[in-house]
């Protein structure tokens, strides 16, 4: 499982973080909804900036990709070891649980972006909530 996060910058500076294309393509088209000459964008204009380096930036700044098992390395490294530290798994039973958490804690993540917390913040919460001190 390939799990991606993507971040837009809006033209006015606001910042809208997801893990989803088309909630990232409803997002752009809702926040440029009154603007007169916008055309809506659609997956395959999202897939041109992402994949093929395409310029066009209608109704916002920038959109930005990362790869979530990088984007987490820390935590997954510090749940890994303590899983090892109990028990030895087989590499697919590793990759399997950390798909799960990985899972888990994006979606902290992402609530945590969007609703304006800091990442001293969402460290917090993350720790608490995934059981591991980062």
């Amino acid at each position: 499982m390939k799990l991606s996060l993507y971040k837009i910058i809006h033209t006015n500076g606001e910042v809208f973080y997801t893990n989803d294309r088309r909630e990232l393509i409803n997002n752009i088209n809702d926040a440029n909804k009154d603007v007169a000459d916008f055309h809506k964008v659609n997956i395959n204009t999202i897939n041109g900036l992402l994949y093929n380096k395409s310029k066009q930036t209608r109704g916002f700044r920038e959109i930005q990709r990362y790869d979530a098992q990088e984007y987490f390395k820390e935590y997954l490294d510090v749940y890994v070891d303590s899983l090892m530290k109990k028990k030895d798994y087989a590499p697919q039973t590793i990759l399997r649980f950390k798909n799960h958490f990985t899972s888990f804690i994006n979606t902290i993540e992402l609530d945590g972006r969007n609703s304006g917390q800091n990442d001293e913040q969402i460290r917090e919460r993350i720790n608490a909530v995934g059981l591991v001190k980062v």
